[in-house]
């Protein structure tokens, strides 16, 4: 429960201090080719000349960025999750991580692959 509630409180605190960009993210997506990667200087060129950088912020609390229609484009939660959960987690992970095969397959009681649904 103790849980539940400090993510509760880092939502809430990351809805109350919005920072707003003056960016368009769908346009900004619809200028992206489909298959972008941000390795082509001259696309990110472009890119940066239709969408200049803003001011920089440094994110030191919970917040979310909007863009400049007010979408949520990116919630910043750090401690959202408690350090003893993370801990499990971490621990959960490497125990499901020892079982991974070198083809980037899983492990599964009826052989390497996906389990079926």
């Amino acid at each position: 429960m103790l849980a539940c509630q400090q993510l509760a409180r880092v939502l809430a605190d990351a809805y109350s201090n919005p920072i707003q960009l003056d960016l368009d993210m769908i346009r900004y997506n619809e200028a992206l080719h489909k298959h972008s990667n941000g390795m082509v200087a001259t696309h990110e060129d472009s890119l940066l000349k239709k969408f200049p950088h803003g001011q920089e912020h440094l994110l030191d609390k919970p917040l979310v960025i909007l863009d400049s229609a007010g979408r949520i484009i990116l919630w910043y939660l750090p401690d959202a999750i408690s350090p003893w959960i993370q801990a499990e987690m971490e621990e959960a992970t490497i125990d499901i991580l020892a079982t991974r095969v070198t083809t980037g397959r899983w492990i599964h009681p009826r052989g390497v692959g996906h389990p079926e649904k």
